[in-house]
């Protein structure tokens, strides 16, 4: 089982979308968990489905501080 967790820092810039897509489609993980996105649930559902993952776990960052997915 491959895995890629990432200390991603904002996961709701743009660039993140693209380095991460990269990501993915070099290195095929089965399971991918961006750290510290700093989304609201709502902006960390879109991003999660503009990525194009059919299945998810989020946990909603605190303010500014935190946040997980499971993808």
């Amino acid at each position: 089982m491959i895995t890629l967790i990432w200390n991603v820092r904002g996961a709701a810039i743009e660039t993140f979308r693209h380095i991460f897509k990269e990501m993915m489609r070099q290195h095929r993980p089965d399971i991918a968990i961006p750290l510290e996105t700093k989304c609201s649930r709502d902006t960390a559902k879109r991003v999660i489905h503009n990525l194009g993952f059919s299945y998810s776990i989020l946990e909603e960052a605190q303010g500014f501080v935190g946040g997980i997915w499971i993808c």
